[in-house]
């Protein structure tokens, strides 16, 4: 490895342009006292001199010779002026310059400790400012470690740090992250400086409670103060009492936290966002105890409505002869029609709430296809009413005569310049011709008739007379046939006017969730601010129409600024184009549809509210949260558990038992607005996302340090 020396390249070149020896040696020393001022002053003691430079392909050396005359016993802290004539080495490494790892080799002097009581006899001197005793990293370097680390994680700051040049480790690089995190961790544990604590846990593995840890945080500075493992009230207990000029305490709704705080004294302040979660919890659990998972609302008049059971629950059926008619005029398969027939005869079952279990029994197929009954039930009836109408539609007319196609049909028959009737040799036998054809005969049967009576022409000969009879003004064949289209062989067997005649019917599958929705939906526009909001535009003055807007553009706002010319640009994000007239047509098209299915779900849902009286009693058990949490109304909260808690809904019951029990926390709430928990449930989102960065292994000492640092 070729070795570069700094000293010997510039005092040879000094040398060879006249300088003698010593004077080479003192401009030597000179130049390297400027590189000490313009690289190292502020990282190297003053009393360190540069006395040489070596370099190969993978590091720099810097060689540091101690030039103090006094030092500081690290034992007694006496300063002692009485040197040793020996002397240590020790190699520092720096952060990294020009892709080469950088050391410092120091020669540090030796002192005799002058006084007598001191356990050192002798000792090396320190520089704290440079280095950490017995310390093989600058402090520079170390906090580069620590920054990347925080940062970007251990090995991806070690792949770094080695790209720079640095000779480092993962492991090197987390016990630097894990001391300097020590340090700050106890400082926030003993200078008592928080007034509002904030304490939340999560989980390091979904849903595994084992795994639970703690996080404090200082509220008024989302300083990250420590993270323990574990979610006990002993765990957080350890921990509030190391705070205890902090008066408040905001937390969620746990009771182990509950418990901590009381223990501890502090005035503790439930979190708004956990009540408003744990009302839609309730909200969720009573619909679930209340209404199945799937909610049909059956539409039109093909539905017969019979009172049957407790309170006249009203069962909605088909009648047998009529579905029989619907599978016959859909043309439906056995298999299709079977399963119709199950589909409404599940329907009708379920409505006597009749379980899953016994429909299948009396159905008398497996309870996993009644589940996919179930599931399909919307759109087997819709199809069926589809096929119905679609046939409705393509029914071929009835016409007169023959019922041959004009045109292309009566020249193929009867060719293009036809003779006519008259002249035919079938004409004499005319009358009895058109009786036997309006009776319902053909050519094949009217012709061994004529032949009789003397006819010696060919069945050919009737086929084209009958023909030319159709086409005569006035005709007179008064048959009716029916004129059938090409792709419709099942018109023989349908009828039109009894399709026609047939009443609707139509099944929409709601979810609960969705009716859960529709309930946050309700309540949220009569909530106080809302209500307030739309008082206020209501009042203002309309204000003249403004003019079309322009259409939006696919481009983001930002792409303005983009280097990219705008040929790429359009091929990035798609070109954007005045919209036409047709476009315009299309989306106003597409607003009316949409506001048309906004009135359908609107109507629906009150068909549900109509026949499940829960979900009204749950709407109004919302907005009367709502009402005294919008408001900070103390008399509002109290009023509230006195009209929910002898609810005959046992998760709204459940709710509001939790209420009274955590009622003082819930009260500060109201109280102290401006506490919450949001910034923790932040700390909680990155701590979380931090962990994931390193594989799910850090553990819970490094994964505090991370975010101790980083906050």
């Amino acid at each position: 490895m070729n070795r570069k020396n700094i000293r010997e390249l510039i005092c040879q070149s000094l040398e060879l342009n006249g300088y003698d020896p010593e004077e080479a040696q003192r401009i030597f020393l000179l130049e390297m006292g400027v590189v000490k001022y313009f690289q190292f002053e502020e990282v190297m003691p003053a009393c360190l001199g540069l006395e040489n430079i070596e370099r190969d392909e993978k590091s720099i050396n810097y060689y540091w010779s101690s030039r103090s005359d006094q030092a500081e016993c690290p034992n007694c802290h006496e300063i002692s002026r009485h040197e040793r004539k020996d002397f240590v080495r020790k190699p520092v490494q720096d952060i990294a310059s020009e892709g080469c790892a950088v050391y410092h080799e120091v020669k540090l002097k030796r002192y005799y400790c002058d006084n007598q009581e001191c356990k050192s006899k002798m000792f090396v001197e320190r520089f704290y400012e440079f280095t950490e005793e017995n310390a093989r990293k600058t402090r520079r370097f170390k906090d580069r470690c620590v920054n990347l680390s925080v940062a970007t994680g251990n090995l991806p700051a070690e792949r770094l740090l080695r790209a720079e040049g640095s000779v480092i480790c993962d492991d090197t690089i987390s016990k630097y992250v894990k001391t300097k995190a020590a340090k700050v961790i106890e400082a926030n544990l003993t200078e008592d400086k928080v007034k509002i604590l904030s304490v939340d846990d999560f989980n390091t593995r979904k849903g595994d409670r084992s795994s639970g840890c703690t996080v404090f945080i200082d509220q008024e500075t989302h300083k990250v103060l420590v993270i323990v493992k574990g979610t006990t009230k002993e765990a957080a207990q350890r921990i509030i009492e190391r705070f205890p000029s902090s008066e408040f305490l905001s937390r969620d709704r746990s009771s182990s936290l509950s418990s901590a705080g009381d223990a501890c004294g502090k005035v503790q302040v439930a979190d708004r966002f956990h009540l408003v979660q744990n009302i839609h919890k309730a909200i969720e659990d009573a619909l679930t105890a209340e209404m199945p998972a799937n909610i049909f609302v059956k539409e039109g008049d093909g539905w017969k409505g019979t009172p049957e059971g407790v309170g006249n629950n009203v069962v909605f059926s088909v009648p047998q002869e009529e579905t029989e008619k619907r599978i016959e005029l859909a043309g439906l398969s056995e298999s299709k029609a079977e399963k119709y027939r199950n589909t409404l005869k599940m329907l009708e079952l379920s409505d006597k709430g009749i379980r899953t279990a016994e429909i299948a029994k009396a159905l008398d197929i497996p309870p996993k296809a009644v589940t996919e009954l179930r599931r399909g039930a919307a759109s087997t009836i819709s199809e069926v009413q589809d096929k119905i109408e679609r046939r409705i539609e393509k029914y071929p007319e009835n016409s007169n005569g023959q019922g041959r196609p004009p045109a292309d049909g009566r020249r193929k028959t009867i060719g293009a310049n036809p003779r006519p009737a008259n002249e035919s040799i079938v004409e004499p036998y005319r009358g009895i011709v058109v009786e036997m054809w309006n009776a319902g005969d053909s050519h094949h049967t009217i012709h061994p008739t004529i032949q009789e009576k003397g006819f010696v022409g060919s069945k050919a000969a009737v086929y084209q007379y009958i023909c030319k009879l159709e086409y005569e003004d006035p005709c007179v064949l008064t048959r009716k046939i029916k004129q059938k289209k090409p792709g419709t062989p099942w018109a023989d067997s349908f009828d039109k006017q009894e399709a026609q005649d047939l009443p609707k019917l139509s099944l929409e599958k709601i979810t609960r969730k969705s009716v859960y929705k529709s309930i946050l939906n309700e309540c949220k526009d009569a909530r106080p601010a809302n209500a307030d909001k739309e008082e206020g535009d209501s009042n203002e003055e309309k204000k003249p129409e403004a003019e079309k807007p322009k259409p939006k553009s696919k481009k983001p706002a930002m792409a303005k600024y983009s280097p990219l010319d705008q040929e790429y640009l359009d091929l990035i994000y798609g070109k954007d184009e005045e919209s036409s007239e047709d476009q315009r047509k299309a989306e106003q098209t597409a607003d009316d549809h949409e506001e048309a299915k906004k009135k359908g779900r609107t109507e629906r849902f009150e068909k549900i509210k109509a026949k499940y009286p829960i979900v009204a009693m749950l709407i109004m058990f919302l907005t009367d949260f709502h009402k005294w949490l919008d408001l900070n109304d103390e008399s509002g909260l109290a009023g509230f558990v006195e009209k929910y808690k002898d609810s005959e809904v046992d998760a709204v019951a459940q709710f509001v038992n939790g209420l009274v029990k955590d009622y003082d926390a819930v009260l500060n709430c109201l109280r102290y607005p401006h506490i919450s928990n949001g910034p923790i449930e932040g700390v909680n989102t990155r701590t979380k996302s931090v962990h994931r960065r390193g594989g799910g292994r850090a553990s819970v000492e490094l994964l505090c340090a991370f975010r101790v640092l980083a906050s």
